[in-house]
């Protein structure tokens, strides 16, 4: 999909290869399913626009006709590439669309290598350069190049003659004067860096082919110095990605690569220098960072790549000013919403994975939504590997967990606990989270260790408004855990210990069911022993009212009261021994035997789960 992506102009890769004569960009583009038909806004396609542009040859043209573009397409002004270039004057162009063109008779005798270049006699009484400006004008390359190795000027005054400002050369020109040029000499850089540091683009990339050492220091800064006088276009960028590649020093110059990078919006090559170990904190002769330097040219992308890698938002230029600031003056809100750090502070160091657990615990919903679009891992953990989302969901912080939702968060993942996002959300009674989680697929029923599910946990903790919404996503009410437990023997255990009857009461008339109000669980307890107790320490105060009404809904499904516990305690026994004696009319009235026959428990008292025996 990148081969054939457009720019705001709408420009694909393959038209700006073939506008910049980028012919081993072309070769690449070959290896991919590139639109050989793309046009830009004006209908021009690939060959129109090399032929159009001073920078494409005829190995241009030759490249785009072997990945298929059509040459007789017509632009929206209704010319072909042909038309365009035979209107230019390209000959070698025409040549290669078209060999059997008709061609001037000026260049019926032009070729790479005429049978009597060995012929020509240098012109004594001129110099060399205007014989030299001669042959150029006409297009004459053959004779450009017999008459150079001919006079044979120095390599220094041939490379002022190609350094001349405001002129410039075919490619096909430079390579065949370079190519007199004498490879050790060009080899030590001083061409290059001359080159580089007057931006002269087809020059300082002829140079590089020919083989010229990247090794003067400050070599990348001087060539992105002098590409900010101009608007750069996205093959400077590539040239200096390619000087870089070439070894050119990263950090060399004041202000460094870095800083002009992030001036001139290069993203591609400030990604490939802090990869490489930039510092995003270097500052020009003003103190002023690469991050002031990307607010001052309105580079939100390259913000956010400074950021990632440790820019700080606060860092104060020599006149006081800060990139927020710089922002903020400038009315750029796009760059203010990458700066502006407020409830979650940003780091005075790279962010870390575990900033994005942080920032969402804290309930930053801005902090976490940038920290994300930084590339943070969303499933990153905490020391008690709990990810971002989990703790969001705890903390009750709706927003974040929507964020990281949105974003991809797994619903799904566990603590080392084993606590779910679903659990905590349920725990801490937080409805619309639980309902958010939902909404993304998470399984209502997801357990945790042990078995449980979020529906028992709601019931361990008397949440009626839980449970209702749990029930209607679907949970199992009759779901077991690994103990045999449903969530009628969770919600036993809480009603035993209850204070607020109108709560418990609602939860019991969520959860109570035919099938399972007589449930027994592995150890043989049923609802209404551990309603009454069973589990319980003895001297737990009680409150009976509350009891009392739980019993009463309990009683309707008719239980069996002579079921009995491990130590032969069965309802009335329980009520005996917590004190709870008001609820001894009920369970006689329904049916519970008052001799119930004899009892080991009864004749030797033991310990109760987890507490002391009273003395009843």
């Amino acid at each position: 999909a990148d081969a054939n992506v457009r720019d705001d102009a709408g420009i694909t890769p393959l038209l700006e290869a073939a506008r910049a004569g980028a012919n081993g960009v072309l070769d690449l583009l070959a290896e991919h399913a590139v639109d050989v038909a793309a046009c830009d806004r004006h209908g021009r396609n690939a060959l129109v626009l090399a032929c159009q542009s001073q920078r494409a040859d005829a190995e241009t043209v030759h490249a785009l006709l072997r990945l298929g573009v059509d040459p007789a397409q017509t632009a929206a002004d209704g010319r072909s590439a042909l038309q365009c270039a035979v209107s230019t004057g390209r000959w070698p162009l025409v040549a290669a669309l078209d060999p059997a063109f008709p061609m001037p008779a000026s260049m019926q005798t032009h070729s790479d290598q005429p049978p009597d270049e060995g012929a020509i006699v240098a012109d004594d009484a001129r110099p060399w350069r205007e014989q030299l400006d001669d042959s150029l004008a006409a297009g004459e390359l053959w004779r450009a190049r017999a008459m150079l190795r001919l006079a044979a000027p120095p390599a220094e005054e041939l490379f002022d003659y190609l350094a001349q400002p405001h002129r410039s050369f075919g490619r096909d020109a430079l390579r065949l004067m370079l190519s007199v040029l004498d490879l050790g000499w060009i080899e030590q850089g001083t061409a290059l860096a001359r080159a580089a540091t007057a931006g002269d683009f087809t020059l300082t990339e002829a140079l590089l082919d020919r083989g010229a050492s990247c090794g003067a220091r400050g070599l990348l800064a001087a060539w992105l110095k002098a590409v900010s006088t101009r608007v750069a276009a996205a093959e400077d960028e590539a040239l200096a990605m390619r000087l870089l590649g070439a070894g050119a020093d990263a950090g060399g110059g004041t202000p460094p690569p870095l800083w002009w990078a992030a001036r001139l919006g290069m993203s591609r090559l400030v990604r490939l220098l802090l990869v490489r170990g930039a510092e995003p904190a270097a500052r020009d002769a003003l103190g002023r960072t690469a991050l002031h330097a990307a607010c001052t040219g309105n580079h939100p992308e390259v913000v956010a790549l400074l950021l990632r890698y440790g820019a700080q938002p606060l860092a104060a230029a020599g006149d006081g000013s800060t990139p927020l600031g710089l922002a903020l003056q400038l009315g750029r809100g796009d760059l203010v919403d990458w700066l502006d750090w407020q409830r979650w502070t940003f780091p005075t160091r790279r962010p870390r994975p575990q900033d994005l657990v942080t920032a969402a615990a804290s309930g930053d919903v801005a902090a976490v939504d940038r920290l994300v679009a930084l590339g943070l891992p969303l499933e990153t953990r905490d020391d008690a590997g709990a990810t971002a989302l989990l703790r969001a969901c705890g903390a009750g912080h709706l927003e974040v967990v929507r964020c990281l939702l949105e974003a991809g968060a797994d619903p799904a993942a566990s603590a080392r606990s084993g606590a779910t996002c679903l659990c905590a959300a349920i725990s801490q009674r937080h409805r619309d989270i639980a309902s958010a989680l939902l909404d993304s697929g998470v399984d209502v029923d997801q357990p945790i260790p042990g078995g449980a599910t979020a529906l028992m946990v709601a019931a361990a903790l008397g949440f009626a408004d839980m449970l209702q919404l749990l029930i209607e996503r679907g949970a199992d009410v009759l779901r077991t855990d690994d103990a045999g437990n449903q969530a009628i023997h969770a919600l036993s255990q809480y009603g035993f210990t209850a204070r607020e009857r109108e709560r418990a009461v609602a939860c019991w008339s969520q959860l109570l069911r035919a099938e399972n109000a007589d449930a027994l669980n592995h150890a043989g307890l049923s609802p209404l022993l551990l309603l009454l107790g069973a589990r319980a320490d003895t001297g737990h105060p009680l409150d009976e009212r509350c009891l009392a009404g739980q019993l009463e809904l309990l009683l309707k499904f008719q239980p069996d009261l002579d079921r009995r516990d491990s130590r032969g305690f069965g309802p009335l026994h329980l009520c005996a021994l917590h004190g709870h004696l008001a609820s001894l009319p009920s369970l006689l009235a329904a049916g519970a035997s008052r001799d119930p026959g004899a009892s080991p428990a009864l004749v030797t008292p033991a310990k109760p789960a987890g507490g002391g025996c009273s003395k009843h």
